[in-house]
């Protein structure tokens, strides 16, 4: 995975990039409406109030205000997007926030609520850092600061002549109201912390699984890669054998039929192969096509191969049996499930001596069925060991080394394992592990 320069995914960067720009359009509306309410409520205030210092506060409250929407818009033009102009803007506008209650009336502000919105606003969108700390410590202070004007009437003024009723607020009243309010500004200030916590989260398995997939595929695009010069040089020799020969029939004509008809044989045998090699590329060039899951009696699967590859074996004077245990069934593709142990019985019989056994069995352990081929043959290479289910990598003088790719990417698609074992007293096992029952996704 490719991180950034804070240790963070260039992805969820660029998420969090589009989060705030979608959410900046929303701000910028929203605070548009707030500040022309907010201009129109200090302006009455300031009018209605005869306090000097509350006047040239509400003054420069806002110019500041006006001044800083301006700002944002013209950079947002000149520069475009800056997540870092944003979080910053979101800070200066909690602070002014803390600011406006002070000048219009502390704890008994009509405003004074706007800070628990503004307290989880920040701290959701400013993300981790000393800058959300600090606006949550300037608000906090704010109010700490209230509550001390309010309980000691250092500033008689603080509260609006407008604003005040027939009775002085009540010191502890306020005490209780600051801490309450304190309490909230923390509660939603944790939870939107909490919040940007679990959507980064989110978005790194996000990322971390799309880098698997694209890893996947760069993986598969270069098995394709290095399959196509193995293809090419498979096909090269009898390409050159079919082009040999039918330049010795087009100048020798037809006058032999017996060595005619041998060639013929040939380029009949030659072309096979091509075309053997070309089927097997395309199964594995190709996407693995969705599974057709059904209930499969193992068995029954099992038996049914085992008489499909009899002429096979006794052509070759070996044995097969089977041994399963009844009462096994699994739920996948049978066809494909059926296609990687026919590929499996048939290296068993091409290696597998004469007059030796090739053995088909079949177990459950837990929620898995363990099906397994068993040859005396030579064994693994020991040369090749887990590459063996590499492609183009054979051990066989006339194989394309797709056959044992192929098995294990359907056992994969099955939610399973395909792996070759070397038993103690000699040959080879290979062993296909699936799950009984349906996939989640698909149970439910």
């Amino acid at each position: 995975m490719v991180l950034g320069e804070a240790g963070v995914d260039p992805k969820i960067e660029e998420f969090e990039r589009r989060g705030l720009e979608s959410t900046l359009g929303v701000i910028v509306r929203v605070r548009l409406a707030m500040v022309v309410v907010l201009i129109m409520f200090c302006g009455w205030l300031a009018y209605a109030d005869p306090e000097w210092w509350r006047r040239l506060l509400l003054l420069a409250l806002m110019l500041t205000l006006v001044g800083l929407d301006i700002g944002t818009r013209q950079r947002f033009m000149r520069r475009g997007f800056e997540p870092m102009a944003v979080r910053v803007n979101l800070a200066m506008m909690a602070t002014m926030q803390a600011i406006s209650v002070f000048a219009t009336g502390g704890l008994v502000s009509p405003i004074l609520p706007l800070m628990v919105p503004a307290s989880f606003a920040s701290s959701l969108l400013i993300g981790p850092g000393r800058l959300r700390q600090v606006v949550l410590g300037v608000q906090l202070s704010a109010i700490a600061l209230f509550v001390v004007l309010h309980f000691t009437n250092a500033l008689p003024s603080l509260v609006p002549v407008p604003l005040r009723g027939a009775r002085e607020p009540v010191s502890v009243a306020m005490v209780v109201l600051g801490a309450s309010m304190a309490v909230l500004i923390t509660i939603f200030g944790v939870m939107g912390r909490h919040l940007r916590a679990t959507a980064t989260d989110h978005l790194g398995r996000l990322a971390a699984t799309q880098n698997a997939v694209l890893s996947t595929h760069r993986q598969r695009l270069d098995e394709l890669t290095t399959l196509c010069a193995e293809i090419a040089h498979e096909l090269k020799n009898p390409l050159a054998s079919v082009k040999g020969l039918s330049q010795l029939m087009a100048r020798g004509g037809c006058s032999d039929n017996a060595k005619t008809a041998d060639r013929l044989a040939v380029l009949q045998r030659e072309v096979t192969r091509m075309q053997s090699i070309l089927d097997e590329f395309l199964n594995f060039s190709r996407p693995l096509t969705p599974l057709n899951r059904t209930e499969i009696d193992v068995v029954a699967l099992c038996r049914e191969l085992i008489a499909l590859h009899e002429a096979m074996a006794a052509e070759r004077g070996v044995h097969l049996r089977i041994e399963v245990q009844p009462g096994g069934r699994l739920y996948g593709d049978e066809r494909k499930i059926g296609q990687v142990l026919i590929n499996l019985l048939q290296n068993a019989l091409e290696v597998a001596p004469s007059d030796t056994v090739v053995e088909l069995s079949g177990r459950r352990e837990g929620e898995t069925i363990l099906l397994g081929v068993r040859d005396h043959g030579p064994g693994l290479d020991p040369q090749l060991g887990a590459r063996v289910f590499e492609p183009g990598v054979t051990s066989k003088r006339t194989g394309n080394g797709l056959g044992l790719t192929i098995a294990r990417a359907i056992a994969e698609q099955h939610g399973g394992q395909l792996r070759l074992e070397t038993p103690s007293d000699g040959g080879c096992r290979a062993v296909l592990t699936l799950p009984v029952g349906k996939p989640i996704q698909e149970a439910s």
